[in-house]
């Protein structure tokens, strides 16, 4: 490869790399709205249910939705949420799981 093409090739990737960056970011936050809406029905859904399994299932998830949109779009905004909100149902499950557990 021609070392002059090389450098024409790169100031192309370095004109488009802002906006696939945006772009990245863009469709990630779409997903993550998406898994975090999902997550909240599951947690919703979970409120009501005096059934301690039935419960748990719904937590867990909520827990894999949110876990999801950590692991699968790092880009997103609001992960700090995220995090937040898988660590209020890793509480809840705990919990559950110590009071079977007695």
């Amino acid at each position: 490869i021609m070392p002059s093409l090389v450098g024409s090739e790169m100031c192309i990737r370095d004109r488009y790399y802002p906006a696939a960056v945006e772009k990245i970011k863009y469709f990630s936050n779409l997903a993550v709205q998406d898994l975090r809406q999902k997550a909240a029905q599951a947690f919703q859904s979970s409120l009501p249910v005096v059934d301690i399994k039935t419960k748990a299932a719904y937590l867990e998830e909520a827990k894999n939705y949110l876990e999801e949109a950590l692991n699968e779009f790092p880009a997103a905004d609001h992960l700090s949420t995220v995090k937040e909100n898988v660590a209020v149902i890793t509480n809840d499950l705990e919990t559950i799981s110590e009071e079977t557990s007695q």
